[in-house]
């Protein structure tokens, strides 16, 4: 099968959040077993180029801009692909569906940007707000704060989700957020692609010490549970000095003005400075070894799809304290395989961390149970399962034409 992967986010110049996590699995997992997949990615350079037998960028700063230019670059490849997989934020992949290819597309959900904004925006202060209006602007559309957050904003992603041939979801919470939303589609679920023996470049968590180091990893923003691991460690704190926390990624704006994410945690935790590290983002081929240098992972989302970063910490025999919002409810049993919490609550969080410490083998043996967990996820699985998908789209396609 001949599958075209778009995306303007692709590590390493474009971006190496959680999309672009994926498509690098894509990459690496469906080039193989007679498959050809080929990434379709931004770059800020003048000209279009292949990056690598499977990897061609075109010209573009925005996901906006990227999209635009999207179907005279593709179709200038000339080439014959099975299915096109484009990603709901926002709406890459609507190009080529206004052109009509005789291909089917669908759609990748991760999370919309209109479900992130929702988490981002509230009671933001002036400074903020016009950052925020800045990037609505860049993206064609007209913030409103009085009236709150608007479909019509982010139309976009709406159109690509109604018009894309099938929707693939990685969670089922997913599948429900987007119904309530009123988007129309066929679902299909299918969880996300991640790694379980990535290629490891050595990383330190600094400072060195004999103390539990409890970590958190990806972007430093509130609907990540950010503010809620603020909260918590001076309470933690109060009963175990044992501790170092570590916040690696980075930043979004933090409820203060003028300040981002990182200097934010370093304002509201001054006092306790000598146990708190903020790190800036890892590149991908970094992160397995920073899951090995951790003790206890923190991911205390609001709202989060399918993070990969949990199922790689889990695959690496790590504890890890999750939500049981979104996708992280599929991956973690409870008291099992890791500890679930409710999103937005502090007092649970407090207990979980200190339950963890004050009994020090219920890390080890969440942390093994949750590597035995994460089996269930295998690449080669989904793979098989995908391709699957692929074909009963295509199959459908063709019955439509």
């Amino acid at each position: 099968m001949n599958i075209a992967f778009i995306s303007y986010e692709y590590p390493p110049e474009t971006g190496g959040g959680g999309i672009g996590s994926y498509l690098i699995q894509c990459n690496t997992w469906f080039n193989k077993d007679g498959n050809i997949a080929t990434i379709i990615c931004g770059t800020a350079k003048e000209t279009a180029f292949w990056e690598s037998d499977t990897v061609y960028r075109i010209p573009s700063k925005t996901w906006e801009e990227f999209d635009e230019k999207l179907p005279e670059y593709f179709l200038g490849l000339n080439k014959n692909f099975d299915i096109i997989e484009g990603i709901d934020f926002r709406g890459c992949g609507l190009s080529l569906k206004n052109i009509n290819l005789q291909t089917p597309i669908i759609a990748r959900a991760h999370t919309l940007n209109y479900v992130v904004d929702h988490y981002l925006t509230d009671n933001l202060s002036i400074w903020q707000k016009i950052r925020f209006g800045l990037g609505a602007l860049r993206r064609f559309t007209i913030p409103s704060f009085n009236r709150g957050l608007q479909k019509i904003d982010y139309q976009r992603e709406f159109d690509f989700l109604k018009e894309a041939d099938a929707i693939v979801s990685p969670s089922k919470e997913l599948i429900k957020t987007y119904v309530k939303l009123g988007i129309k589609n066929d679902f299909y679920h299918l969880p996300l692609l991640f790694s379980l023996n990535n290629i490891s470049v050595p990383y330190t968590l600094t400072p060195q010490n004999n103390r539990l180091k409890i970590v958190f990893f990806g972007r430093l923003e509130k609907r990540k549970g950010i503010l809620n691991i603020i909260e918590v460690i001076p309470h933690i704190l109060k009963s175990n000095l044992n501790v170092h926390f570590y916040f690696v990624g980075a930043p979004a704006l933090s409820p203060k003005s003028k300040l981002m994410m990182d200097d934010f945690i370093k304002f509201k935790l001054k006092k306790y400075k000598e146990y708190i590290t903020v790190l800036p983002a890892i590149p991908y081929n970094q992160v397995k070894s920073l899951i090995q240098a951790g003790d206890i992972f923190l991911q205390p989302s609001l709202f989060d799809n399918f993070p990969v970063a949990c199922l790689e910490i889990m695959a690496n025999g790590k504890c890890i304290i999750g939500s049981d919002s979104g996708g992280m409810a599929e991956m973690i049993e409870n008291a099992k395989s890791g500890i679930l919490i409710k999103p937005d609550n502090t007092r649970d969080l407090i207990f979980a961390i200190n339950q963890l410490l004050t009994d020090q083998s219920l890390i080890k043996k969440y942390g093994s149970q949750a590597k035995q967990r994460a089996n269930l996820f295998h690449p080669e699985k989904i793979v098989k399962q995908q391709i699957a998908i692929y074909q009963k789209v295509i199959d459908e396609f063709k019955l439509l034409k």
